[in-house]
């Protein structure tokens, strides 16, 4: 296994893996396609994959269908009942997708698994059964502590072998400080965009581009990052709008099972609309505009 950096083969197909699973922004399902023509002058870049280390007390899962559509980025990792190797954030890369896992960087031949069954077990936390491309059995285990928060994830199969990967710890400072600044998902409850009014909004992580990626990436404090709600305008990352109407609609999205209801702000710019996302307990699951999606601390 490569300690250091992804080859080019595994890097390719974590690249075919993200366009697979990615979804389509609510505003792009709306729009009307145009047609374009191409030119052979235009090169077209990949965009630029880069990952952070996933950290053990970052996310909390009070339910298995929580993880659906995750991604972990270890510190560390076991084989068997090997040293643990210390890694660099983005040499493996685990995402849990509604069918299927991916592991990336342990093997480049057996690294997408097909998901047979998942459920919970109380004493450890969520186990996924899986099966490879050769109908072998997999097993992947994802181990909570008493808060439900990730402790580590445990991988076997007869195709790779057993592994353990490990979510690297922060100080208790460092958590004291993001629990201060950053707003959680259950600080508060929203039916509509009257209890959003006269309340300011940290978000702990963002997408910057869903074209490119939907890999989120923390917001530095540095970043001053907020939405601020009034009755007549709203305050995001990409500026300050007037508000022409906001409506909530009950609202499923395709992919992210925890969505129920969506509130639609309609903008006076031409950014037209801010999305807001509501989860089956009516906390912001995420917030989108002009393509870029902004995740609070769960």
């Amino acid at each position: 296994m490569n300690k250091r950096v992804l080859s080019p083969i595994v890097h390719l197909f974590f690249l075919a893996v993200l366009i697979s699973v990615g979804l389509p922004t609510f505003a792009q399902e709306q729009a009307v396609e145009e047609a374009t023509e191409a030119s052979d002058s235009i090169v077209v870049e990949e965009p630029k994959i880069s990952f952070e280390y996933t950290y053990d007390r970052e996310q909390r899962y009070s339910v298995i269908h929580e993880l659906n559509g995750e991604i972990f980025v270890p510190g560390g990792v076991q084989e068997g009942n090997g040293k643990v190797q210390y890694i660099e954030a983005g040499d493996v890369v685990i995402k849990l997708n509604k069918g299927s896992v991916n592991i990336v960087g342990i093997s480049e031949e057996w690294n997408s698994f097909e998901l047979v069954q998942k459920r919970q077990d109380v004493k450890l936390g969520y186990v996924y059964e899986l099966m490879d491309q050769k109908a072998r059995p997999a097993v992947l285990k994802i181990v909570l502590d008493e808060d439900k928060f990730v402790q580590l994830l445990y991988f076997q199969s007869k195709a790779i072998g057993e592994y353990t990967f490990y979510l690297p710890q922060r100080t208790a400072e460092e958590e004291s400080e993001d629990e201060a600044y950053y707003t959680f998902m259950g600080e508060y409850f929203y039916r509509d965009y009257s209890n959003l009014v006269d309340k300011k909004i940290v978000p702990y992580k963002m997408i910057k581009n869903v074209d490119q990626t939907n890999i989120p990436e923390r917001i530095p404090k540095s970043k001053n990052y907020f939405f601020e709600f009034k009755d007549d305008q709203v305050t995001t990352p990409l500026g300050t709008f007037p508000i022409k109407r906001a409506k909530t609609f009950a609202y499923r999205l395709p992919g992210h099972d925890t969505v129920r209801f969506m509130i639609e702000v309609e903008l006076k710019d031409k950014i037209k609309y801010l999305y807001i996302f509501l989860d089956y307990k009516s906390e912001i699951y995420f917030m989108e505009i002009d393509n870029a999606r902004f995740f609070l601390r769960n």
